[in-house]
C-alpha cells in the first residue's frame, strides 16, 4: 500500500510539474503577442500624421 501511494503521489507530482511548464510557456507566448500587438497599435495611432486622408 505504502508503494502504491508513493507511486501516485509521483505521478500526481509529475503531472503537475508538467501542466506547470506548460502553462508558463503559454504565459510567455501570450505577453510576447500581447507586446507585438501592443507596438502594431502604437505604430498605427502614430502613423495618422503621415497620413493625407487623416490631414485634410
Amino acid at each position: 500500500m505504502d508503494d502504491a501511494v508513493k507511486g501516485g503521489l509521483m505521478q500526481i507530482s509529475e503531472a503537475v510539474s508538467a501542466m506547470t511548464t506548460r502553462t508558463s510557456g503559454a504565459i510567455q507566448q501570450m505577453e510576447k503577442e500581447t507586446k507585438i500587438l501592443k507596438g502594431n497599435l502604437g505604430k498605427k495611432f502614430c502613423s495618422h500624421e503621415r497620413d493625407p486622408i487623416v490631414q485634410s
